[in-house]
């Protein structure tokens, strides 16, 4: 996840300047590249306006696929008023080299983003249906586990709780009550194995027809869970840049990736990092469903739930109705969210 330095998102007035410079002439330069193909080339040398879909994104260059699945290296004209990202519709025009210009993004069902250092937020993918977390059965760390559910709530997109690694295990029983409470709120949880196969079929089935990414810390499995359904054929070509012929590790550019079963997997750094935005330290409540109802119960409409008179949510705790443990993953959250300042 992103974590903030204290201090780090008070920057002075000339700062933020010169950030939101930085920001406007990259996208300048992403537009003049566009026009200049379009100039360069002559209008007569482009087809008429279609849809496509973005693949992946390499600097100034886009990767579009067609409705056949053939792909285009793209740049970006100034009348698609943003930057196109991983997973969205856009209308382009192909030119008679096999390159093309985008002309407009075409309106985003769902938004991922991440905070990066200096009050700025990036969009990594636009429209995805689902996020896998992924948590290694050996080492669950359920702290992070609920920043993850934290932020799909923010983004409004539904989250599955993939628990891998289940060869590992010796008693599944201690893993299927370790996850009995977010399986009580609502959240479906899978365990899986890539090693004895459990759950794979399963989980194959699930991601049929959705747009998904699979996020998760170093050493969940999820390459592992990616080679399962991604040809090692794809995997490659996802790390290298067709047009420069420069090897790009997988973990610095977002790829799409089409399932046998219909669907598709995004894979990328930024997803496996992002970190919540879009909420504050005062909101993040609404994301603990278990947590919720009992907030509105208490004496004082701003209880932090610590000592506080007539705090429900203590009285709960008390009784046994709710965990100690998610309410002190909540006040983490919220400190953590009180040092960061993202706009």
């Amino acid at each position: 996840m992103i974590r903030k330095k204290m201090g780090e998102g008070h920057l002075t007035q000339r700062q933020k300047g010169q950030i939101a410079h930085t920001e406007r002439k990259r996208s300048e330069s992403m537009a003049t590249h566009g026009d200049a193909l379009l100039h360069c080339l002559g209008r007569e040398s482009f087809g008429p306006e279609e849809e496509g879909l973005v693949i992946a994104h390499f600097g100034l260059n886009i990767e579009v696929e067609d409705g056949q699945g053939e792909r285009f290296r793209c740049a970006v004209r100034k009348s698609s008023t943003g930057e196109p990202v991983c997973g969205d519709r856009v209308l382009w025009m192909r030119a008679d080299n096999g390159q093309g210009v985008i002309n407009r993004i075409l309106p985003r069902q769902s938004l991922l983003q991440r905070p990066l250092t200096g009050q700025r937020l990036q969009v990594i993918a636009a429209n995805v249906q689902r996020i896998w977390v992924v948590f290694a059965a050996t080492e669950p760390n359920m702290g992070l586990l609920d920043r993850y559910l934290v932020a799909a709530g923010v983004a409004g997109i539904e989250a599955v709780i993939l628990v891998n690694k289940m060869d590992l295990v010796d008693d599944v029983a201690v893993i299927e009550a370790r996850f009995a409470p977010y399986r009580q709120m609502g959240y479906q949880v899978m365990l899986l194995s890539t090693v004895d196969k459990r759950g794979l079929p399963e989980l194959a089935q699930a991601m049929q027809g959705l747009i998904s990414v699979l996020v998760g810390e170093s050493g969940t499995g999820k390459s592992s869970l990616l080679a399962e359904w991604v040809s090692a054929e794809s995997l490659k070509i996802g790390a290298v840049s067709q047009w420069s012929g420069k090897g790009r590790h997988t973990t610095t550019v977002t790829s799409w990736y089409h399932l046998p079963g219909g669907g598709a997997l995004i894979d990328s750094p930024g997803i496996r990092e992002f970190g919540l935005c879009g909420v504050t330290a005062a909101e993040v409540g609404r994301y603990f469903p278990d947590l919720l109802p009992w907030m509105g119960r208490c004496r004082f409409n701003d209880c932090r739930h610590a000592a506080e008179p007539g705090c429900a949510v203590q009285e709960a705790i008390a009784r046994g109705e709710v965990s100690a443990e998610r309410l002190q993953s909540l006040q983490r959250i919220q400190e953590s969210l009180l040092q960061e300042r993202i706009y």
